[in-house]
């Protein structure tokens, strides 16, 4: 009897258990939660004929027996606004999955890059070679690229792209500032600087600005044959009446192996401005290079001659 009664206890705390789980489970379906029960009943009915006998066995099937009633008695009762665990459980995560969506909306607009998609769209219009001064679609890539550029002043390509769009549209001067903005950035980019020489070339009908024309000699210090930038250069010193100086720059693209027509276009520049230079200038310049130590023969000869 004493065994019978030690196993009567965790017999018990089960059943409380299994008590706790069917009150838990009174906000199922109905159909749902009978079954459920039932088998729970034929279950712990099964248990108590092996683990106690005769007045004991009867006592807990009987206790089983009323709780189980209990049960099917709340089951009776349809509640005015019935609310399945199933419908809630998807309301809480269509709510959740609300929440998480602007959440991440909310985030990406502060840490991402939702212009992203218009900076792209300007970018591909920009380098399309089919694209006129009057296409409304400049203006819309240029004041995507300013609002990007109020956020992000440090973007060097965003800088190219919007003198991309102001050049196209005519606007030299601008085009000129934004492609500084993006050289500058980018620790003077030979070819930033090549596209700033260029707009300012152009802004300024063919007179350079003091930046740009340093931004010049930066590119030939790099690139000392780049014929672009002997012949701007060379038409800036021009204008500026610096004739020794533009005959330099086209002296040296003059001997370059370039096409008939484009070498004889050179060489009529060169002859206009030899014939402008100063005629007192000198035509030779000679620097002699002696050792330290003294000359044994007084005379010293020097031969000059055209290279």
């Amino acid at each position: 009897m004493i065994e019978a009664w030690l196993w009567l206890v965790p017999a018990a705390l089960a059943l409380a258990a299994v008590v706790t789980a069917a009150l838990h489970l009174s906000r199922s379906e109905r159909e749902q939660r009978r079954d459920t029960n039932l088998a729970l009943y034929r279950q712990r009915r099964r248990e108590l004929a092996s683990e106690a006998e005769g007045a004991l066995q009867e006592e807990l099937q009987t206790e089983l027996q009323a709780r189980f009633l209990e049960d099917e008695a709340d089951d009776s009762v349809v509640p005015a606004n019935p609310k399945p665990a199933t419908r809630m459980r998807l309301g809480t995560a269509a709510s959740f999955s609300l929440v998480a969506a602007v959440a991440a909306v909310a985030i990406y607009a502060v840490i991402g890059e939702p212009d992203a998609p218009a900076l792209a769209k300007a970018g591909t219009l920009l380098r399309s070679t089919d694209i006129v001064a009057d296409d409304p679609r400049l203006a819309v890539a240029e004041r995507a690229l300013a609002a990007h550029l109020a956020a992000n002043p440090e973007d060097a390509d965003a800088w190219f792209l919007l003198g991309q769009a102001q050049s196209g549209q005519g606007r030299m001067a601008e085009a000129a500032m934004a492609f500084r903005h993006a050289s500058l950035i980018s620790n003077h980019n030979p070819t930033l600087e090549m596209h700033w020489l260029g707009a300012a070339f152009a802004a300024g009908d063919g007179t350079l600005d003091s930046d740009a024309r340093i931004a010049g000699q930066r590119i030939l210090a790099a690139h000392p044959d780049h014929a672009a930038t002997l012949e701007i250069m060379a038409v800036d010193a021009a204008r500026r009446g610096d004739f020794n100086t533009a005959a330099t720059y086209l002296e040296r693209l003059a001997s370059q192996r370039r096409d008939e027509e484009a070498a004889a276009l050179v060489a009529e520049m060169l002859r206009q401005i030899r014939a402008r230079q100063d005629p007192t200038r000198p035509l030779v310049q000679v620097t002699v290079e002696i050792p330290a130590t003294q000359l044994n023969d007084p005379w010293l000869f020097i031969i000059a001659r055209p290279p």
